[in-house]
């Protein structure tokens, strides 16, 4: 009784409740048979209880080196593998060991049956700095199907301030130089336009007729 009210979440994420019972029907008659011997029965419950325990730890999410987060929000993606035979509903969640990265759960998302998935927990960051993150998935009532998982967080978040900065400021640089070189070469043709202009205007002389007595 205590293995299936255990498999009750589970069974209730997936679009078939009635298939994942009867997954662990081949073990659960036996140890209720009246006719077999009470370590018979003792023996079908202890396999019932640990096929619900390899049920529930079927949805794990995938190991994952250091990450550097640069960006004030980011989604973090977390890859979530489904090793049930049926599509499961869970909801995504990180739980940081510092209040400077928030984070917003993804809920109810599918998760592929015998396969991974990507999913995107959308994430804020205060300042910089090197904290633990724990990935924890659950089913929507809250059941918690793998919470193992921590990985490395490398905040940077003042990085991006810093980089927009830069950036403006060589657009800037940019367009001031931009400008000087225009000035400049204005003034340059300018200059060369009025010495070529003088250099063509020819000299006029004049004579005067002599002056009879």
């Amino acid at each position: 009784a205590s293995s299936l009210e255990r498999l009750a979440p589970l069974a209730r994420a997936t679009d078939d409740p009635d298939a994942v019972y009867d997954s662990v029907t081949p073990q659960l008659l036996p140890s209720l048979s009246a006719e077999l011997s009470a370590s018979k029965q003792l023996e079908a419950a202890t396999a019932l209880t640990s096929q619900v325990t390899n049920l529930l730890s079927s949805v794990t999410v995938e190991p994952s080196s250091a990450v550097n987060l640069i960006n004030k929000s980011a989604n973090f993606p977390v890859l979530v593998r489904n090793n049930l035979p049926w599509p499961v509903r869970v909801d995504v969640t990180l739980v940081p060991d510092d209040p400077r990265l928030r984070a917003t759960p993804t809920l109810s998302q599918t998760l592929a049956a015998q396969g991974a998935t990507t999913v995107e927990v959308p994430v804020g960051a205060i300042g910089s700095g090197d904290i633990e993150v724990t990935y924890k998935v659950t089913t929507s009532d809250g059941y918690v199907l793998d919470d193992s998982r921590t990985v490395t967080v490398r905040m940077r978040a003042g990085w991006e301030d810093a980089i927009t900065a830069v950036i403006a400021a060589l657009f800037g640089l940019l367009f001031l130089v931009g400008i000087t070189r225009s000035i400049r070469g204005r003034s340059r043709r300018k200059a060369e336009a009025s010495t070529a202009s003088g250099s063509t205007d020819e000299p006029v002389s004049s004579t005067e007729a002599p002056q009879g007595a």
